[in-house]
């Protein structure tokens, strides 16, 4: 005999990135199991992946890896989570204040003569629901570039498969160097002048892919340039070399504030008070992005 259907019931949540609410369906157990899994074994893309595969699935494929910035996407998959599974979580933190005697003041070690520090493991709860979007002062500020009095470029931040192909650029650098390092160190002697126009040859390299990382950082953060009678979108209008060329040929100046925006974006976060048990010590601890919520 069939076993009866389960028909998930949905909700909504509401972001001010989308005009009309999101429309999520709860996890299934299969997709829990899946994003434990890759927890359990898989390495960190592996991981944000797993979670972005499921999140798509839950809101009928409006959130994705690659439709909407990273911190939106942690932001649904949180919903989604409390939702699914639990509203507060359990993780440790540890006290590093310093002990103090019954009159308030410092103990020191006999040896060291340092004030002791406290060391103790602190189990903490962390209300789940309690975590928002946090958009720093000046981002909508800082998302909009003047180019000319008719022509702005509107900046974006990276969605979660942007930070991946750029996460993937520099682990592809630290092999670089690496190898360097290795070719530098091989020979007692040192390096031969075969091993130094392999140095010359690789340093080159890793110029390049810096330069290269730089370049799809900007193109990625593009979110549409307009002038008085058109949009402009990123791999609609314009490539990567296109767009390239054009911000060449732009004022310098224009772009004194890129890395400002690079540094402001909005994130998934709380601020947590803990206080220790054991000495007393208040500390603030700030959650910022999803990995610090289930670390």
């Amino acid at each position: 005999m069939a076993l009866p259907s389960v028909k998930n019931a949905t909700f909504t949540i509401k972001v001010q990135e989308f005009q009309k609410p999101i429309k999520i369906r709860p996890m299934i157990l299969a997709e829990h199991k899946a994003i434990q899994m890759s927890t359990d074994v898989g390495q960190e893309s592996d991981v944000a992946l797993t979670i972005a595969n499921v999140t798509a699935s839950c809101t009928d494929g409006l959130v994705t890896a690659q439709s909407v910035p990273q911190y939106l996407l942690d932001f649904v998959f949180l919903q989604l989570y409390i939702s699914s599974v639990e509203n507060v979580i359990n993780s440790r933190y540890r006290c590093y204040g310093h002990l103090k005697d019954e009159e308030g003041n410092l103990k020191y070690d006999e040896e060291t003569k340092d004030p002791i520090v406290c060391d103790n493991s602190i189990e903490v709860k962390i209300p789940l629901d309690t975590a928002t979007i946090i958009y720093p002062e000046e981002f909508n500020d800082l998302k909009v570039i003047q180019i000319t009095d008719t022509v702005k470029l509107y900046l974006k931040s990276l969605s979660l498969q942007n930070n991946l192909d750029v996460s993937e650029l520099r682990v592809k650098i630290v092999d670089i160097i690496n190898e360097i390092d290795e070719i530098s160190i091989a020979k007692e002697e040192g390096p031969d002048e075969a091993d130094k126009a392999k140095i010359k040859e690789l340093t080159d390299k890793l110029i390049g892919m810096r330069q290269e990382i730089k370049d799809l950082y900007f193109y990625y953060s593009v979110d549409h340039i307009e002038d008085a009678d058109n949009i402009y979108k990123p791999e609609t209008d314009f490539n990567l070399q296109e767009f390239l060329e054009w911000s060449g040929n732009c004022p310098s100046a224009s772009f004194n504030r890129l890395e400002d925006f690079y540094q402001n974006v909005p994130t998934v976060g709380m601020d947590l008070h803990i206080q220790c048990p054991k000495c007393g010590n208040k500390s603030d601890t700030k959650l910022r992005g999803l990995k610090d919520f289930f670390s």
